[in-house]
């Protein structure tokens, strides 16, 4: 891995992380991502608390966190799933250098990636789920249902990870089932990205044996999206690739900053 320069190797490293943050969860991450620069972590939901009328738009707090608590250049925002909307929006941003958008979730299908089968396709899924995840969904059970996802991702997991991802999934049960509450109103993400001029790096954790699983092909249409896009790989069998292949994801994101520091033109 290439030294990176001093001017911009000091920029730090935002991630942004959903309310269920455990040091068990993402230290890892954060450690060795701090290996390139300072690193500040967002809890999302706490940034744009209270929800009020006043804070309508959870970005403007958003907003308000990151100014409070790191230089106006950051290095590199960092977020998974739907936080896509919040890394996208701090990437329009003059002072941002970069994006990391681990498995990014677009909230609805993209044009280029039509999913004429989609009721089926959610179908499938639901009955290939474990007996007991299914009927933890069925009775509206979050408890039951934190602890079946736990029990899944227990069998590709240390003993340590395991207790961890239980303990964190259990504490946030209430919210599990209730979907994603961070609703930011404003243009669709997916739609911004061909407007950044910033280097953008998607991470996929989707079998790597299956080129056509739909995760990719979102990932790809995403980085398509980008004028400065690249996608990275990590095959993960869990919904938490930075807890289960924390060195192939760390990986993957310091080698893209690498890339664009030594970049002349990045």
């Amino acid at each position: 891995m290439s030294k990176s320069s001093p001017e911009r190797g000091g920029s730090p490293v935002l991630l942004i992380t959903p309310a269920n943050y455990d040091e068990r969860i993402w230290g890892r991450l954060a450690t060795e991502l701090q290996r390139r620069a300072p690193l500040e972590v967002v809890i999302w939901p706490e940034a744009s608390a209270p929800h009020s009328a006043a804070h309508a738009d959870p970005i403007r707090p958003l907003e308000q966190a990151v100014q409070d608590r790191c230089a106006d250049d950051l290095g590199a925002v960092v977020a998974v799933g739907p936080d896509a909307a919040a890394a996208v929006h701090l990437g329009g941003r003059g002072s941002t250098r970069s994006i990391v958008l681990i498995d990014p979730n677009p909230g609805r299908s993209l044009p280029e990636v039509p999913i004429p089968d989609l009721e089926e396709r959610l179908e499938r899924h639901l009955q290939s789920l474990p007996e007991r995840i299914k009927e933890a969904i069925a009775r509206r059970d979050p408890v039951a249902f934190a602890a079946g996802v736990a029990a899944e991702s227990a069998k590709y997991l240390s003993d340590l990870d395991a207790q961890a991802l239980r303990e964190v999934l259990t504490s946030a049960a209430p919210t599990l089932l209730a979907g994603h509450e961070r609703v930011y109103d404003g243009p669709w993400w997916p739609d911004r990205l061909g407007g950044l001029n910033v280097p953008v790096l998607v991470i996929s954790s989707a079998p790597a044996d299956d080129d056509e699983e739909l995760p990719l092909r979102v990932a790809r249409a995403l980085v398509q999206r980008c004028q400065r896009g690249s996608l990275a790989r990590v095959r993960a069998e869990t919904e938490y690739p930075w807890l289960e292949q924390t060195g192939a994801v760390a990986g993957a994101i310091l080698e893209f900053i690498d890339s664009w520091l030594n970049d002349p033109d990045g």
